[in-house]
């Protein structure tokens, strides 16, 4: 039942419900601690099911009062009547009537007050809810319909009737009221939106129009139709100029690396020492295939208005054509005649635009260079100045369409800006006033559903009032565990703060040495002897030696041989924690079963302070071995026969005025040698070890101890002491005797199953002389 783990630190230690600390302590097992205590239980149970009973029978019947409500819920108003609410809640309602609001409207509206059983009531909301319930009985999370029961149980049956129908009637005004003030605030908070978003509306037009005033004007995007019918947004102005600047660029660079090409390979030429003939066919080439080609020619290039520079520049490189051809050709050449018809055209285009031609013929006669003649115009230096003065031209076009290119690239960033902004704005209005629309729609839908929002309660059953049958029950029932519990709660205080020795695990967890064997609690039936017998009623194995008493003697007897067998140790003190352990009984017991087994056994006393040996043999304690000691006899002369044979005793003799003195003289040694040669096995009772220093004073001259530990009475701070006191002064410990054990409260230690072998004999057994040191261990301890 229980265990001890052997520790100097603390001798108790509480581990609640059988849970053991990490550290050394007590502990117990709460399943086998439970079983043990299994009538206290059931006796717990039987008083506190009888308290119940009477405790029911004093407080009196209770009514209890029901009926059963059903909970719907109405259509909620929403953004559209797709989106109303038709389910219900599962638990709000519970909460609702068991809340403070519903019973305090029961009691001032309903009459609940005005009850005697309320009137002098502490707390009267406390005394409704206490023995109200609600319990939603049908219905899922997401149901349409919540069937609510509602109980009451009360001493008096017209109270428990009226309070659940207040109840009832509280929680339908509750939920009416409830509904009035929420379509009220809805109305309020609808109307109250449906201003503002006007307000907000007429705000924002009057900022968009302000917006407009203060911008500058801005060239709208026109609209695209697609082949679908669609209407699309076109291309902005403002960035339809840029992308034509753009390509205007990109024409202007791509002329000027033509005309930077034409000088490149023709200024290779001249430095490559072409002749003249060629770099004419060169120059050309070039009038009549590349002005051609990027140009056009005769009136084809005419087709499209060109600008007063492409026609000076046309009709520049037409006259130096000319020039040059009539050097080497009749004025009736085809190709002559041809170039003529051109350049007609282009002076006829000239008059029909309002322009006047340039005078290139005598800008053409300039000096011709070195080495040449001034026979007409040298061709490829004219074409030369011409190119050059094309691409001054090109230059300062692609300045003039750079700068252009910026400013439109600004407006049409401003554009765009103004476009973002003006858009964002008309949205904001069109977002306003779809939430206006939404309002307005919420408000009409409220007009016509306004009386269909909420809770609506109906009761389906009629009140109901019936004797509780559960009270009785659990009012006993509570008792019958109160009393358990408190049966539980005492026996396992009293267990865990018990520190005795009461079983022999409690000893084998204490002490390192092997247990000779345990002697059962004595019967007092069997100590009644003759007042004319010649030994004590407390040695009872001369008295009854088929006693199971005297049976465990043997047993420790056996034991004690087989441990000093093939040792010379003979000379055994025998000794106890404290006082009223049992140690001279158990002395004087074990000394005749030594000699009733053939050997010589002489029993000293060596308690000096409380001499008990001469009492229990009937002897003179007159002569002892204080005498011995002091030298006045000697120990053969102050020796005593016994009633048993082979058994002699040396009693203590007069208490002397300091007995630790007395055992300290070095007599106490030479008598206890000299003894050991004319006996078998010596025997000395010495005083309790944690009361006096005797002991240990006599310990030096013993072969060992054997320690008698009483069980219900010694305590484990006791033993865990004397082990210390023991090991201290090197004291050889042969082993434990547990006495006056209870052998029903020590698991595996039953001797009733066993009592038919222990015949209750009155008359000693005359011992028989034994020839070996040892007998077999024929008793199971």
């Amino acid at each position: 039942m229980s265990t001890q783990t052997p520790t100097h630190e603390s001798d108790i230690e509480f581990a609640p419900l059988g849970h053991a600390s990490s550290s050394p302590g007590k502990s117990i097992d709460i399943i086998n601690f439970t079983l043990s205590i299994w009538k206290p239980l059931a006796l717990g149970i039987v008083a506190g099911g009888i308290l119940g009973v009477l405790m029911y029978l004093r407080m009196g019947p209770v009514y209890e009062a029901n009926t059963r409500i059903l909970v719907s819920q109405r259509a909620a108003v929403a953004d559209s009547p797709r989106e109303t609410n038709l389910t219900g809640e599962r638990s709000e309602h519970v909460d609702l009537i068991m809340s403070d609001d519903i019973v305090q409207r029961a009691m001032d509206k309903f009459g609940l007050r005005e009850l005697p059983a309320f009137k002098t009531a502490y707390d009267p909301l406390m005394d409704v809810l206490d023995s109200l319930s609600a319990q939603r009985s049908a219905g899922r999370d997401s149901s349409f319909v919540n069937l609510i029961d509602l109980k009451y149980a009360h001493p008096d049956k017209d109270v428990a009737k009226k309070v659940i129908a207040a109840m009832v009637a509280a929680y339908d005004d509750y939920l009416e009221e409830t509904r009035k003030t929420n379509s009220s605030e809805l109305y309020e908070a609808l109307t109250r939106r449906e201003k503002d978003l006007q307000a907000r509306i007429d705000e924002l037009e009057q900022a968009y129009l302000q917006f407009r005033d203060e911008s500058p004007w801005h060239a709208s995007t026109p609209p695209i139709v697609t082949a679908n019918g669609m209407v699309a947004a076109g291309q902005s102005p403002y960035q339809a100029r840029v992308e034509r600047i753009r390509q205007d660029r990109n024409e202007n660079d791509i002329r000027k690396a033509e005309i930077q090409s034409r000088i490149s390979v023709l200024q290779d030429m001249i430095d490559k020492g072409e002749s003249r003939e060629t770099l004419e066919f060169f120059v050309l080439q070039w009038f009549s295939s590349g002005s051609a080609a990027t140009q056009g020619s005769g009136g084809a290039g005419l087709t499209e208005p060109p600008g007063k520079a492409q026609l000076d520049n046309r009709l520049l490189e037409a006259q130096l054509l000319l020039s040059r051809l009539m050097q080497h050709l009749a004025d009736d050449h085809p190709s002559v005649l041809r170039l003529k018809e051109q350049i007609g055209s282009i002076l006829s285009f000239y008059k029909r635009k309002g322009l006047a031609p340039p005078h290139v013929d005598d800008s053409l006669k300039a000096a011709p260079p070195a080495g040449q003649t001034e026979e007409g115009v040298d061709l490829v230096t004219s074409f030369m100045q011409l190119q050059k003065q094309k691409l001054v031209e090109l230059d300062h076009r692609d300045k003039l369409l750079a700068k252009s290119l910026e400013e439109a690239e600004i407006e049409a960033k401003r554009a765009s800006l103004f476009e973002l902004e003006d858009q964002k704005r008309k949205d904001e209005i069109e977002r306003v006033k779809d939430q206006l629309k939404t309002a307005l729609t919420q408000l009409s839908t409220f007009a016509q559903y306004k009386d269909q929002e909420g809770y609506r309660l109906k009761q389906i059953a009629p009140i109901r009032v019936d004797r509780s049958r559960t009270r009785p029950i659990k009012i006993v029932g509570m008792f019958s565990m109160m009393g358990v519990m408190a049966v539980f709660v005492l026996l396992y205080y009293r267990e865990w703060s018990d520190i005795s020795i009461r079983t022999l695990a409690d000893v084998r967890s204490l002490v390192q040495s092997p247990i000779f064997g345990a002697v059962p609690s004595f019967r007092p039936q069997l100590f009644r002897v003759p007042d004319t017998s010649r030994l004590g009623a407390e040695l009872f194995y001369y008295h009854h030696p088929g006693s199971r008493e005297a049976e465990a003697f043997r047993s420790i007897r056996t034991t004690l041989y087989a441990s000093l067998d093939g040792t010379d140790d003979r000379l055994l003190q025998i000794s106890s924690p404290e006082p009223g352990d049992g140690k001279s009984t158990t002395a004087a017991n074990l000394a005749i079963a030594m000699a009733q087994s053939g050997k010589r056994v002489l029993l000293v006393d060596g308690d000096l302070r409380r001499p008990t040996l001469h009492k229990l043999f009937k002897l003179r304690s007159d002569i002892g071995l204080v005498d011995v000691l002091s030298g006045d006899v000697d120990a053969e002369t102050a020796m005593q026969e016994t009633a048993v044979e082979g058994l002699r005793v040396l009693v203590a003799g007069a208490p002397p005025a300091n007995p630790a003195e007395a055992l300290s003289s070095a007599r106490l040694g030479r008598t206890l040698h000299e003894l050991r040669g004319e006996c078998d096995y010596i025997i000395v009772d010495t005083p309790p070890i944690l009361a006096v220093s005797d002991p240990c004073i006599i310990s030096p001259h013993c072969d060992g101890m054997l320690l008698v530990i009483r069980a219900d009475k010694n305590q484990r701070p006791a033993v865990r002491r004397t082990q210390e006191i023991l090991a201290a002064h090197g004291v050889r410990l042969h082993g434990v005797v547990v006495n006056a054990l209870d052998a029903e409260k020590d698991e595996g230690y039953d001797v009733q199953s066993y009592a038919a072998y222990y015949a209750e004999e009155t008359a000693p057994t005359p011992a028989a002389p034994a020839k070996t040191q040892s007998e077999p261990a024929n008793v199971t301890v």
